[in-house]
């Protein structure tokens, strides 16, 4: 559904692009339906990076591993587009929630601990800054 509704305001962006005030509300609008549907864009490579997902080959600990990454991932990702986790976001710290979100979601022991590391670290120093304030 909101997907679809991004589709739909991609047309409507180009429909309405000779008035400005039409750009910007549809602007909005894509940016407000761009965070929901980028987690419905990249599920499906989950699995087919990770077949696991699907039982396939999986043993409980593989199969626990990669869902607990999985979703962890997919919050620092949400969070990086949003630009809020515990506080608000500087720009290096989304950039750097996003690498860490994708990092999770690639499967992999290496990869997963890279990833996790970069969301911990990003709660920690989010933590202090609200400590701070």
């Amino acid at each position: 559904g909101l997907f679809f509704l991004t589709v739909i305001s991609m047309t409507l962006l180009i429909a309405c692009y000779g008035s400005r005030i039409a750009v910007v509300i549809v602007t909005v609008l894509l940016l407000a339906l761009f965070v929901p549907a980028i987690a419905a864009f990249i599920i499906p490579y989950i699995f087919v990076l990770s077949p696991v997902i699907l039982m396939i080959d999986a043993t409980p600990l593989a199969l626990a591993q990669t869902l607990v990454t999985a979703m962890i991932g997919m919050i620092a990702l949400s969070s990086s587009l949003i630009g809020h986790l515990v506080t608000d976001m500087n720009l290096i710290e989304r950039v750097a929630l996003f690498a860490g979100g994708l990092l999770m979601i690639i499967p992999g022991a290496v990869t997963d601990l890279g990833g996790f590391a970069v969301f911990a670290l990003s709660i920690l120093v989010q933590k202090r800054r609200q400590k701070n304030q």
